[in-house]
């Protein structure tokens, strides 16, 4: 099997100020010095072989070690994160959290520690090999939205 990430993250802006020099009349400043670009496979170290995409509603506990892919049920156990991407979309309520399950919670923010996505807001993490391994006591995420009826993507990639 072939696997292969590209993440590409970039917010570049293109600013024009209001006066000029004497010799460069309202030059353009390019800001995107933070801008990140990586590729990552299954055979690379750290690698990263596993892929779940999903389109989910209302209050969801999703565990690492039944994660659904295109290639059916996968148990992560041993696995990591190393990227995530979750979008809530503009059509929902308000905003959603995602942070570790109540039981045998899985942290990728910090122990206990979950993160507010606002209403049209979109999320895109790149982990590296920082993150635990899943394990039997670690191995579940959260996502809470604001209403039951709420939608959101969510994308995350193991290795």
């Amino acid at each position: 099997m072939s696997f292969r990430v590209d993440f590409n993250a970039q917010l570049t802006v293109i600013e024009t100020p209001t006066v000029g020099t004497a010799d460069v009349q309202k030059p353009q400043v390019r800001h995107d010095a933070f801008n990140r670009a990586v590729t990552q496979k299954n055979t690379d170290t750290p690698p990263a072989s596993i892929d779940s995409s999903q389109t989910l509603t209302g209050t969801q506990t999703i565990d690492l070690t039944a994660l659904p892919t295109v290639n059916g049920i996968v148990d992560c156990t041993g696995k990591k994160v190393r990227y995530l991407q979750i979008k809530n979309r503009s059509t929902n309520t308000g905003k959603l959290a995602i942070g570790p399950g109540a039981a045998n919670p899985y942290s990728m923010f910090g122990a206990g520690i979950s993160k507010d996505l606002q209403l049209d807001g979109h999320q895109l993490e790149r982990f590296g090999d920082g993150l635990a391994a899943v394990a039997a006591g670690a191995k579940t995420i959260l996502i809470t939205p604001n209403n039951v009826a709420d939608v959101f993507d969510i994308q995350l990639v193991l290795g």
